[in-house]
């Protein structure tokens, strides 16, 4: 049997993300970086069988961002 294995995860230069392992369903957490608030997309990615990160890495808004 052999366990699907992910690379290390995108990440968008306005968040942070930690990963424990890149095996099949580790999770990938991301979180704003310093400055940056308001994460937006899903915060928690998961390594899938297929060896690819579900969904898409998210972003967040600068602080002080005018509407």
């Amino acid at each position: 049997i052999s366990i699907s294995r992910c690379d290390n995860p995108d990440a968008d230069s306005s968040t942070v993300v930690i990963v424990s392992t890149l095996t099949y369903d580790s999770l990938a957490t991301y979180t704003c970086a310093p400055g940056f608030g308001d994460i937006e997309g899903t915060a928690e990615r998961t390594c899938l069988t297929s060896g690819v990160w579900s969904g898409n890495p998210p972003t967040c808004d600068p602080f002080g961002k005018s509407p």
